[in-house]
């Protein structure tokens, strides 16, 4: 039953919660008790709702400083990661927040939750960052057409993907990066090339192209994995 002002209305359900009916309508034949106040609010019927949409979702350039992180050694600065990720300060601090509310950093020992990363990254990544090649452009090469992969994946395409940057060595098929971001960090240390090019392999590849990139990816984090 739904309410129509404050006649009822007999639908296919036959039952309507309390909560849910007009309180406007309290004391009104068909309706439920008497009172003055409208419908409630989602954070009466659900407590903590009212925080919902006040919580930053994950963002690409966070997955960029999680992958730099991976590569960092202990003792590291917010302004050094940020330096290698082309980020200022400001934006890897709020980036480290959103990792620490997703549960993959640990903000109190500052390090990363690796166990949670790797299960993110291997199996959660292609669904909230997916991508597609696109129009052709000068750029870096990533994916299936970088280091690990390039040796691995007998690729048929006739253009690599790549990141668009002006000054790339290859044409291919425009890939967007995580981040802008992306492609200064991978320029800055080899290991965080390769661990971008293969989210980006588990971004954009197919089934056989994700299975190798998710083993690979799982072999360079592997190592730094800890309890927690």
């Amino acid at each position: 039953m739904v309410f129509n002002g404050c006649q009822p209305i007999t639908t296919t359900v036959d039952y309507v919660p309390a909560t849910l009916r007009p309180r406007s309508c309290r004391g009104v034949r068909g309706g439920p008790d008497a009172g003055t106040s409208t419908l409630p609010t989602l954070a009466e019927v659900v407590p903590g709702s009212e925080t919902w949409n006040n919580r930053d979702v994950l963002k690409g350039q966070d997955i960029v400083v999680l992958v730099e992180l991976l590569a960092t050694e202990p003792g590291w600065t917010i302004r050094g990661v940020g330096d290698a990720v082309e980020l200022a300060p400001g934006p890897v601090h709020r980036s480290l927040g959103r990792l620490a509310d997703a549960g993959l950093y640990d903000a109190k020992r500052r390090r990363v939750v690796w166990s949670a990363a790797e299960e993110f990254l291997l199996h959660g990544l292609r669904f909230v960052f997916p991508a597609r090649p696109q129009g052709e452009v000068r750029g870096d090469p990533t994916a299936w057409a970088a280091a690990p992969l390039k040796d691995l994946v007998a690729s048929v395409d006739l253009l690599p993907p790549v990141w668009p940057a002006a000054d790339g060595a290859v044409r291919g098929l425009a890939l967007e990066p995580l981040h802008p971001g992306a492609v200064a960090a991978a320029r800055h240390r080899p290991e965080t090339a390769e661990r971008l090019a293969l989210l980006d392999a588990l971004r954009a590849g197919d089934a056989r192209v994700r299975g190798l990139a998710a083993e690979q990816l799982r072999q360079r984090l592997q190592p730094a994995i800890v309890p927690v």
